[in-house]
């Protein structure tokens, strides 16, 4: 029995893993070009610096990136480095995970076009209030790191992205990611087979609030995720 739950979570950790990889592969490459091509200035006018503007445009710059809640993790912490807020940095952090151009494309096909946008401008609202009342409640978060040295045009600097994505991918952001999967790996192991299908349905009364539990260490790709708001509505 303790050989079968092993290699049942060897498995899910594999699978969650491969459906990652493409996005955390994406967030890598952005995390190096926000470092080695536009630097700390140029990421704070993306994200809108201290103005009233850095929450949506956080916001906005999240819809944008195909990054899901693992690629993510690269992208906050060259956002953090640039000295950004924290408010800012969670506003972005929330939205990318939700959204891409491709899942809202995969979503107009599912459902009606007014439902998609309608819970677009719904995060919105949300990640600003969140942002704003995590500035307000923990000002002065933004922590800058030292500039990093320019490096001249051409493969250098194309070769100095390599290098800070794998860099990346061998520090603090692949711990982190590894615990997001983890997190997968350890509800397959806790949960018996079928409980999901079966025990949370519209007959129980702590569904919604169990769901929400278990909805914190699970991992999906914002495709799926797109794919299951749409079979919902």
């Amino acid at each position: 029995m303790a050989e079968v739950l092993f290699w049942s979570g060897v498995l899910r950790f594999g699978q969650s893993l491969l459906a990652a990889a493409p996005t955390i592969v994406i967030g890598l490459i952005v995390a190096g070009v926000f470092r080695r091509l536009l630097g700390h200035d140029n990421i704070s006018r993306l994200f809108g610096g201290s103005t009233w503007r850095s929450l949506p445009q956080a916001w906005a710059v999240g819809m944008l990136l195909p990054v899901c809640s693992l690629g993510v993790i690269p992208v906050a912490r060259q956002m953090r480095g640039a000295g950004l807020t924290g408010g800012t940095i969670l506003a972005f952090a929330l939205t990318a995970p939700l959204f891409n151009p491709l899942s809202l494309l995969y979503g107009l096909t599912l459902s009606e076009p007014l439902v998609i946008f309608a819970f677009a401008l719904c995060s919105l609202l949300i990640v600003t209030i969140l942002g704003f009342a995590w500035d307000r409640l923990f000002p002065g978060t933004a922590c800058a790191e030292p500039v990093p040295p320019r490096t001249a045009p051409g493969l250098k600097r194309l070769l100095s992205i390599v290098v800070t994505g794998a860099r990346e991918a061998a520090g603090p952001a692949m711990l982190f990611m590894l615990i997001g999967l983890g997190g997968v790996t350890l509800l397959g192991l806790v949960l018996p087979p079928g409980s999901m299908q079966h025990s949370f349905n519209g007959g129980n009364s702590w569904a919604p609030l169990t769901m929400t539990g278990i909805s914190v260490p699970v991992y999906a790709t914002p495709m799926l995720a797109m794919s299951q708001l749409g079979s919902m509505f």
